[in-house]
């Protein structure tokens, strides 16, 4: 369109689902015409996937999103991008169980999270949203199997409390830590 009122007024006239049926077109359009260089579209692609109601790509492609944001130094907008690819994983959980391979890229994006958030707010008065995080992150880690992942969530809840004065919560996270490493070890 050539003037933003006009493509405004087309859209608003537009019903909702003939909205969702054209935002899914236009991303599975820049699927294809952007596959070899789907980073750097992934913003975009996860707009057009959200408004299109498809919460699968859309979580994938936000989570990409804060990935390149995240290489590129922009924390606050890559922990804004996680916090929002959580969310949509949280829609795609209210319609259906997540599979494996989802299960595997929703316990990427919290340890991405995580990894994140301190560098960025004072970790004192953020302490009940990353306790909750990391235990959704131990929970996942142990449902899938993977102790390496375990062992990361409980190493930082243990460098959580310890940071929040949680001396005797940061004892107990780190011998939990230790505990499944020497299990893994043993093995």
């Amino acid at each position: 369109f050539y003037h933003e009122l006009t493509r405004q007024v087309v859209y608003e006239s537009l019903s909702a689902d003939r909205k969702k049926l054209w935002h899914r077109r236009v991303g599975q359009a820049l699927e294809v015409l952007y596959a070899d260089r789907l980073d750097r579209w992934a913003g975009e692609l996860a707009r057009h996937f959200e408004q299109a109601q498809v919460w699968e790509k859309a979580a994938k492609y936000t989570m990409r999103a804060g990935m390149r944001a995240h290489q590129m130094y922009a924390w606050s907008e890559a922990l804004a991008l996680f916090t929002k690819a959580l969310q949509l994983f949280g829609r795609l959980e209210q319609e259906r169980a997540l599979d494996r391979p989802l299960k595997q890229m929703k316990l990427a994006l919290l340890s991405y999270y995580t990894d994140l958030f301190p560098t960025i707010y004072d970790i004192t008065s953020a302490l009940s949203e990353l306790r909750a995080v990391l235990a959704q992150m131990i929970a996942l880690a142990g449902e899938l199997g993977e102790a390496a992942q375990v062992c990361g969530a409980y190493q930082r809840r243990a460098w959580l409390e310890l940071a929040g004065d949680g001396m005797p919560l940061g004892k107990l996270c780190s011998e939990r830590w230790r505990s499944v490493s020497k299990s893994q070890i043993r093995q």
